[in-house]
């Protein structure tokens, strides 16, 4: 049985905070209507929770299962919209590297790192040839940057500029 819990949810746009500190359970077969006057924070309660762009959580929580719900926690420290998340998200499901569950319109995300073991054990078996090649190519680059640059000499029959 699933439980959606907002503790304490404070927030709004950039300088207006619309909801101080909401506190709802949910649990799973519940139905629950959010009432209020115009301007009373429901269409903001909505989009916090859904993550559109523009709006901020200042504080508290939302959690599904104990586990953090919002989109924007996981853009916060990024200087990146929450769109270009959810696509980021979706190149890395493409890639094998995040599964994604969705029940209606809830998304979890969870790391699989079988992949990211594989590709670590293929470097880890060619960076020694990688690395000697990589010090011949150090090593030849740094002939070339010591060589002194021959003087060209003019075409027969022409002179130098």
């Amino acid at each position: 049985m699933s439980e959606l819990v907002i503790a304490g949810l404070r927030a709004g746009i950039p300088g207006r905070e619309i909801l101080q500190g909401v506190d709802i359970t949910i649990a799973s077969g519940e139905v629950h209507a959010v009432m209020g006057p115009n301007g009373s924070g429901k269409s903001t309660l909505a989009h916090v929770l859904m993550g559109k762009p523009g709006y901020q959580v200042l504080g508290g929580a939302v959690t599904l299962d104990g586990e953090d719900l919002l989109v924007s926690e996981l853009a916060e420290p990024f200087a990146i919209s929450l769109q270009a998340v959810s696509r980021h998200i979706q190149v890395l499901v493409r890639a094998g590297l995040v599964r994604q569950e969705r029940t209606g319109r809830i998304s979890r995300c969870s790391l699989d790192a079988g992949p990211i073991l594989a590709a670590a054990v293929w470097i880890n078996q060619y960076s020694k040839y990688w690395q000697a090649q990589f010090d011949l190519l150090a090593a030849a680059l740094g002939q070339i940057d010591h060589k002194p640059k021959p003087k060209r000499t003019p075409a027969k029959g022409r002179t130098a500029r």
